[in-house]
């Protein structure tokens, strides 16, 4: 077994990386911005940690190549992230609940 690698093998192989990895960061995004829209709340997020978990772990294997340790090198950080959103939003709506409590005492 050989591996030679041609200049258009690494570059395809670079593209679907980097293509991968910047399609499957943008989600944590689309959590937040799902979120401060009310779309979704932190109990729903939290409630599927277990599917969020599965999905990582499927967009791992489609957006990378046919190894373990790649799909899990792209896994583990969506889910961190995923959990970071889950912070974010939960610190969003406590300052939210926050500011309508110091606005009813204001109004009356």
């Amino acid at each position: 077994v050989s591996a030679e690698w041609t200049v258009n093998d690494y570059v395809a192989f670079s593209t679907q990386m980097l293509i991968g990895f910047g399609l499957a960061f943008e989600l944590p995004i689309v959590v937040l911005v799902l979120g401060k829209l009310g779309i979704v709340t932190v109990d729903q997020l939290s409630s599927r940690r277990r599917h969020v978990s599965v999905v990582c772990l499927v967009i791992g294997m489609l957006m990378t190549p046919a190894d373990i340790s790649s799909q899990i090198i792209m896994a583990g950080p969506l889910y961190i992230l995923f959990e970071l959103c889950l912070l974010i939003l939960r610190w969003d709506q406590r300052k939210a609940r926050k500011l309508e409590k110091e606005s009813d005492l204001g109004e009356r």
